[in-house]
């Protein structure tokens, strides 16, 4: 919207040189950003849930067996189910 020298708007001054008074904007409601800022604040501090992740300890003294094998029993998984794991995995023998 156009603004002219004396700050009103263009068509302010139009509705004042031709004496027509002009309807007054609507209020903006606040509602809506309020339900806005509700829904953005519920998404961010509403997780109850806190991140969890399974730790497995591997004693030597357990079988003598290869790592690879123990973890495989101990989680009842196949070999292909294991990813990332280090190279010494399958190739250090624990034994008893």
């Amino acid at each position: 919207m156009a603004v002219g020298a004396n700050s009103a708007s263009v068509p302010d001054r139009i509705a004042r040189l031709l004496d027509v008074t002009r309807p007054a904007p609507p209020a903006r409601d606040a509602a809506p950003v309020a339900i806005l800022l509700l829904v953005a604040a519920y998404g961010l501090f509403g997780q109850t849930e806190r991140p969890a992740f399974q730790v497995a300890s591997v004693k030597p003294h357990v079988a003598s067996a290869r790592h690879a094998i123990i973890v495989q029993n101990a989680y009842r998984v196949q070999a292909f189910q294991i990813l990332g794991e280090p190279p010494w995995m399958n190739s250090v023998w624990i034994r008893r």
